[in-house]
């Protein structure tokens, strides 16, 4: 019995894509300030965001408090913003215990998992130790659910016991002309807005940090807002060739035409000159380590040429998919000002 060639599907697919924005092509636009402010606008146009942000740009933000408390570490504060009429994102504000301080802010995204942004509460979990540090470091923290995840799924799915919306919200978001990507990325637009309106958090310090599917978040939100002072994209920056293309991933991940447009290290090109660091396991089986090391070459060389070469780093750790804190405090304090 035959069955359909996955492999050479993917071949012919890939030869045939058009990388309008590949980075290689810089000199063509003259220079990279211009070729950023083209695919930029672009990019932003084909994930939703340009459509999100120009249809609600006067839209409050219409901040309400859910609570409030306090340890001997940090205060919290539970908040819920407006990001759509009739759609709220909540979220966690985590601020050290220091008065009358801006904080540096830290915009933390969970990935794919059963309890949302709760995970950076459970004791034993690795993002629980990644808030710790970072307001042990002097951060504000903002952790909020990911759209389709926590508080932001859909009520039949979690009666069902499913771990996430994403299937349906991007089946519904792609009807409309948008992506699960870019209403997650305006979302984390919209925290910023929210952000610069608080005085206890220095809004031209934000880093934002995400594990897996907040990775991929991380990396276009970085592209397309140029208000993210430093990315930090763990387990997932790759290539689409060796990873979304060739391996079974939640349909999350899909923005459609993306390749007639830019491979994932051209959407890294926009963060140029911000400071970025990628985060990799050694023996991710879902993004393999081999694309990472081909995507971070190209962007690595990119920073060389603008003498900014330590401002780009590829940490590859241990094991697999997994959460590696060791990198990004010694990166952080050595790039941000």
């Amino acid at each position: 019995m035959a069955y359909f060639d996955a492999e050479a599907y993917v071949r012919n697919a890939y030869v045939s894509a058009q990388r309008q924005y590949d980075l290689n092509r810089i000199p063509d636009m003259g220079n990279l300030p211009r070729w950023q402010v083209a695919f930029r606008a672009r990019l932003a146009e084909l994930i939703g965001v340009t459509e999100m942000r120009g249809q609600y740009a006067n839209l409050s933000l219409s901040a309400r408090e859910n609570g409030q408390w306090a340890n001997d570490r940090y205060r919290c504060e539970k908040l819920y913003i407006t990001s759509e009429p009739g759609i709220e994102i909540p979220f966690y504000v985590f601020l050290p215990n220091d008065s009358g301080t801006r904080f540096p802010l830290l915009i933390a995204l969970h990935g794919h998992n059963t309890n949302g942004k709760e995970v950076f509460l459970e004791e034993n979990a690795a993002e629980h130790t990644l808030l710790l540090t970072a307001i042990n470091e002097g951060y504000a923290v903002i952790v909020p659910d990911v759209r389709a995840f926590g508080e932001m799924s859909l009520r039949q799915d979690r009666e069902a016991g499913h771990p996430n919306s994403c299937e349906e919200l991007q089946r519904r978001s792609l009807l409309v002309g948008r992506t699960l990507i870019g209403e997650r990325v305006y979302d984390v637009m919209r925290i910023i807005d929210y952000a610069r309106t608080r005085s206890d958090v220095d809004s031209s310090r934000i880093v934002v940090n995400g594990h897996s599917g907040g990775g991929a978040i991380t990396l276009f939100a970085a592209a397309v807002d140029t208000r993210i002072t430093m990315a930090i994209p763990t387990s997932y920056f790759c290539t689409f060739e060796q990873s979304i293309l060739s391996i079974r991933h939640c349909s999350c991940n899909i923005v459609p035409s993306i390749l007639q447009l830019a491979e994932m290290q051209d959407i890294a090109a926009l963060c140029a000159p911000r400071p970025i660091l990628f985060i990799h396991g050694e023996d991710d089986h879902i993004f393999p380590v081999s694309g990472t090391k081909k995507a971070f070459a190209e962007v690595s060389k990119l920073y060389r040429e603008l003498n900014r070469e330590n401002s780009c780093e590829l940490y590859v750790g241990e094991y697999g998919h997994i959460i590696h804190h060791q990198p990004i405090w010694p990166f952080v304090r050595r790039n941000i000002f």
